[in-house]
């Protein structure tokens, strides 16, 4: 497995447990999670924070063929396929539904239904998900 040095505590780590971390303006580095943790605690004024150290944990699938999944990257790689897709623009008239008619998310009830006054007499579905479920 590729192992890939923090560039905050020098650790060499597998590349699952490295985020780029960053902004435009002052640059990405490439950080473990157990800094990135420690940096975003510390930025939430969490003085007394531990991080936890999550296990890969071994499943089989329908054929008995196991996997070996590593909880933090999986949930890294759900966040970035959440963001990829925007849902929602803003225009003159305020936020409208994106040109893919999808709208996936929390959204405040009252500004949901101004979005839908323009697609009057349209048909619509409504799905009410748990929000740890993928949408």
């Amino acid at each position: 497995m590729q192992q890939t040095q923090c560039n905050r505590c020098g650790r060499a780590v597998p590349g699952y447990d490295i985020i780029h971390y960053g902004s435009m303006d002052g640059g990405y580095r490439e950080i473990c999670s157990k800094c990135f943790n420690t940096e975003a605690a510390a930025s939430g004024g969490l003085d007394k924070f531990e991080h936890a150290e999550l296990a890969p944990v071994q499943l089989a699938d329908c054929d008995g063929e196991t996997h070996l999944f590593h909880f933090r990257a999986r949930l890294i790689e759900k966040i970035r396929r959440a963001l990829s897709t925007k849902h929602v623009r803003e225009d003159s008239y305020g936020l409208r539904i994106a040109d893919h008619q999808v709208v996936r998310g929390w959204i405040d009830w009252d500004e949901f239904g101004r979005m839908l006054i323009s697609f009057e007499g349209w048909q619509f579905k409504l799905e009410i998900r748990d929000r740890s479920e993928e949408l």
